[in-house]
């Protein structure tokens, strides 16, 4: 399934070519991408995770594995302690997706780590945003002064990201406050930050605009269009599309079939924004990201024509991409294989990334089909 890790011992190496086998044949533990790294010890992972000799597909694939590790504090240690040694490696988008993962666990103990590549003027552009989203997206206050600091960065990119995620934390705050206090009067012990969780289980840069008020669908969609409207409310408009696309939100509750189109719309809308030739990249690698969240056949047109624009920015083609394997049909497989020798090493190893998470679940839905079919 994957290249094994040159930095381990040769009978890990055994054992783990024994456990990969058991994956591919026997069908009931077939499980998840983690499978594969739940015997290796933390020093071991450290290895895997900073080797550049390790296929780009695999340590995604460990990253999978860690953002589960989430049960109690130490585990938590543990991962974002593993994480860190994969800022070691030369590949612009595992250290992205790192502070990616580092941002959706939601542990402080990783701002100081982020903190520090966001500071890292020589740093990818694309991974530097990723650590000032990571930041907004834990949500502490603690993270304040250096966002504010790169309130003037040179790049756009990075300037909105700590716009975006100021605003977040200060949303959140204001919300954790509030629900706290909700909790207090009525002897509640449920995890506030739960209520950040979108209906796909991400940890977004803005929320969506609260479903308890009276939203207007136009409004959300010229919103979305408009250059013009703070990006935070922007950022909001799009989410609530995602939602609406995705079927989680319902505007018109009583009338299934404008429902149904609201579903269309919402889609054609995402769509727009990210072909706005006069949209920032930041903006367009997000609705990128939500069209992948929402898989959606319709939109790989869109999704193809900006991974060929080789003029758009490298945080906006590897989204595309990333998103066309979300979709995950026979033309995205086409076109990923087509860029996976793109000059762009973003770009070119989102396509690989891509590809190998759409063979494992074209063959673990293969496995569950024919398992369903012996069980009738």
């Amino acid at each position: 399934m994957s290249q094994q890790p040159t930095s381990c011992s040769c009978s890990h190496h055994h054992h783990e070519e024994q456990q990969v086998e058991e994956l591919d044949t026997n069908k009931h533990t077939f499980n998840d991408p983690a499978d594969e790294f739940r015997s290796f010890s933390d020093e071991e992972l450290k290895q895997i995770i900073a080797d550049d000799n390790n296929a780009v597909s695999k340590r995604s694939r460990l990253l999978y594995y860690l953002r589960q590790l989430t049960n109690n504090e130490e585990e938590i240690e543990r991962s974002i302690s593993i994480l860190s040694e994969g800022f070691k490696s030369n590949s612009a988008l595992l250290r992205h997706e790192i502070a990616y993962v580092m941002g959706q666990i939601g542990s402080e103990k990783a701002i100081p780590i982020l903190e520090k590549v966001i500071q890292n003027l020589s740093e990818d552009v694309m991974v530097r945003h990723e650590a000032g989203e990571a930041l907004g997206a834990i949500g502490s206050e603690q993270a304040l002064p250096v966002l504010e600091q790169y309130l003037k960065d040179e790049h756009r990119e990075i300037r909105e990201t700590c716009e975006l995620a100021i605003e977040n934390i200060k949303y959140r705050q204001i919300k954790l406050k509030a629900l706290s206090s909700v909790q207090n009067s009525l002897g509640n012990s449920t995890d506030p930050m739960d209520s950040f969780l979108s209906p796909f289980s991400s940890v977004d840069p803005s929320p969506a605009f609260e479903s308890d008020k009276k939203l207007i669908f136009e409004e959300i969609k010229s919103t979305f269009l408009d250059l013009n409207k703070p990006l935070f409310e922007r950022y909001k408009a799009m989410f609530t599309l995602r939602n609406i696309a995705g079927q989680y939100l319902e505007i018109d509750q009583k009338d299934y079939m404008n429902s149904w189109k609201r579903k269309e719309e919402a889609l054609q809308t995402l769509c727009k924004g990210l072909l706005n030739k006069d949209e920032g990249a930041l903006f367009k690698h997000e609705v990128a990201f939500v069209l992948g969240q929402l898989q959606d056949k319709s939109t790989a047109n869109a999704l193809e024509e900006i991974l060929r624009d080789k003029n758009q920015h490298a945080m906006v083609r590897h989204e595309a991409a990333e998103a066309l394997g979300s979709i995950s049909d026979p033309e995205s497989l086409k076109l990923l294989q087509e860029f996976e020798i793109d000059d762009v090493s973003a770009v070119k190893d989102s396509c690989t990334v891509a590809i190998d998470m759409h063979e494992y679940w074209s063959k673990f839905f293969s496995l569950t089909k024919s398992e369903n079919e012996e069980q009738e």
